[in-house]
């Protein structure tokens, strides 16, 4: 939603603007490679609260430059950021949600991204519609300011049904 305003503010190319879009896939790429590694290095509550945050900081960075090369690479950044929390849930998720629910748990998560996609189509427009200059950098930072925030507010449930899940295989 945001990438044709990027492409207008910043009067680049299609190619430049195709070259930023693909930048964010190809970082979401390298995630999926690395995350089976990462996501057994860390604990999950820390690692999906920590790749949420730095989602959120590189694309909140993305609102301080203007050179397409930039923000390509900041962009890759976050798209590696969102593999890992995206793999990382859809993994915690497969662990502690019983067998009974579980795949209408896991359609409701899924749903929440189209959500976020479908409510994003009415809020950039107004966005585009009520700041003047370079709305792209206002969407971005609410965006960013979304992640960040529930960052915050999905780090203690994931962590006391770690704890419990632990504490129920203990007693077993």
């Amino acid at each position: 939603m945001v990438l044709p305003n990027i492409q207008d503010s910043l009067l680049l190319t299609t190619t430049q603007i195709g070259f930023i879009s693909s930048a964010n896939f190809w970082g979401y790429i390298v995630g999926i490679v690395f995350v089976n590694r990462i996501y057994s290095n860390f604990a999950t509550h820390k690692l999906i609260f920590s790749s949420l945050i730095l989602q959120g900081l590189f694309m909140m960075l993305m609102t301080f430059f203007d050179n397409y090369l930039i923000l390509a690479s900041l962009y890759s950044f976050s798209g590696f950021f969102m593999a890992i929390v995206n793999m990382s849930l859809m993994a915690y998720m497969a662990t502690v949600i019983p067998k009974n629910i579980r795949g209408k748990a896991l359609g409701i998560a899924v749903g929440g991204s189209g959500l976020a996609i479908v409510s994003s189509g009415f809020l950039v427009p107004f966005i585009e519609n009520s700041v003047t200059e370079m709305p792209w950098k206002t969407s971005w930072k609410i965006f960013s300011f979304l992640v960040i925030v529930i960052a915050f507010v999905s780090q203690p449930g994931i962590k006391n049904t770690l704890h419990i899940m632990l504490s129920q295989r203990l007693l077993k």
